[in-house]
C-alpha cells in the first residue's frame, strides 16, 4: 500500500473516533440537563499490576470516574 493511502487511512479512522467521543459527549451534556443530574461521587484513577488472560503480570490502569445521581431515579457512572 502507498504511503499516502496508509496516512489517509489513519487520518480517516481518527478523525470518526474524535467525532464520536465529541457527540458522545454532547449527548451526555443535554442528558444530564434534562434530567437535573448532581454529582454524588468520585473514584480517583488508580494503577498497578496484574494478570492478563495468560497469566502474565501486566500494568494495570483504571480512570477515575464520577458518579452522577439524577432525576430518573439512576446513577451514572462517567
Amino acid at each position: 500500500m502507498e504511503d499516502w493511502k496508509f496516512i489517509t487511512i489513519i487520518c480517516v479512522v481518527g478523525a470518526l473516533a474524535v467525532a464520536g467521543v465529541v457527540a458522545e459527549q454532547i449527548q451526555w451534556q443535554e442528558f444530564s440537563r434534562a434530567h437535573d443530574c448532581k454529582v454524588v461521587g468520585k473514584v480517583s484513577p488508580s494503577s498497578g499490576t496484574g494478570f492478563d488472560a495468560k497469566g502474565n503480570t501486566t500494568y494495570v490502569s483504571i480512570p477515575g470516574k464520577t458518579g452522577y445521581q439524577c432525576d430518573d431515579g439512576v446513577t451514572y457512572w462517567r
